[in-house]
C-alpha cells in the first residue's frame, strides 16, 4: 500500500512535472538517484541502519549524476 501511494501517488507527478521543465535527456539521468532515495526512505520510515557500503555506493551514484548532468 504504502509503496503504490508514493510511487503513483508521489514520484510520478514529481518526474512529469520534471520532465515538462527539463529536457528529457537531462531528466533521465536523475532516475539513477532512486535507489539511494529509496534507502533514505528505508531509514526514515522503517529505522533500518546504513552501512559503509551505502556511502560508498551512494557516493559514486551520486558522483555519476553530478558528472553526467554537468556534462550537458
Amino acid at each position: 500500500m504504502l509503496l503504490g501511494v508514493t510511487m503513483i501517488g508521489i514520484s510520478y507527478p514529481v518526474w512529469f512535472e520534471c520532465l515538462k521543465r527539463l529536457p528529457a535527456a537531462r531528466a533521465s539521468a536523475f532516475i539513477y538517484v532512486t535507489p539511494v532515495l529509496a534507502v533514505v526512505l528505508s531509514f526514515l520510515i522503517l529505522g533500518e541502519r546504513f552501512s559503509w557500503p551505502f556511502y560508498l555506493g551512494g557516493a559514486l551514484v551520486l558522483g555519476g549524476v553530478a558528472v553526467s548532468t554537468s556534462l550537458r
